[in-house]
């Protein structure tokens, strides 16, 4: 049965990884595991390029975490500037033994009401939850 290390112990982002390998690879029973990683990258990555970078390094260090997985998944959610807007995307890597591969999620306008607690320097997570 094909483990999937996830760099994170949120239950919803395990829960993504192991749907994602579950629709993509139905002929195959998949597990999942969740192991706490650190980004290496501001705890709110404010650009494209250190989202993507924390999602590689958070996959990058489930595989030393967990070397006996199949593969090793890495979601960093971000947001970037646009105007008076913030935008809100994520990145996700996902290394195999051989292979890597890394998408980017749909990006999102943030409602007023989380950007303005974005700007105080609240991260998206905690802002999210007060609204």
């Amino acid at each position: 049965m094909p483990l999937v290390a996830v760099a994170s112990t949120n239950p919803v982002k395990i829960d993504a990884a192991l749907e994602g390998f579950r629709r993509l690879f139905p002929e195959y029973t998949f597990t999942a595991r969740g192991v706490a990683t650190a980004s290496g990258v501001s705890d709110q990555p404010m650009t494209d390029a250190e989202t993507l970078l924390g999602a590689t390094q958070r996959a990058r260090a489930a595989r030393h975490q967990l070397p006996e997985a199949d593969y090793w998944v890495g979601i960093e959610g971000g947001i970037e500037p646009l105007d008076d807007e913030l935008l809100a995307f994520a990145w996700v890597v996902v290394l195999g033994r051989e292979r890597a591969g890394r998408s980017r999620t749909a990006t999102f306008s943030l409602p007023e009401e989380v950007a303005s607690l974005e700007r105080q320097g609240i991260e998206l997570g905690l802002a999210d939850n007060r609204h």
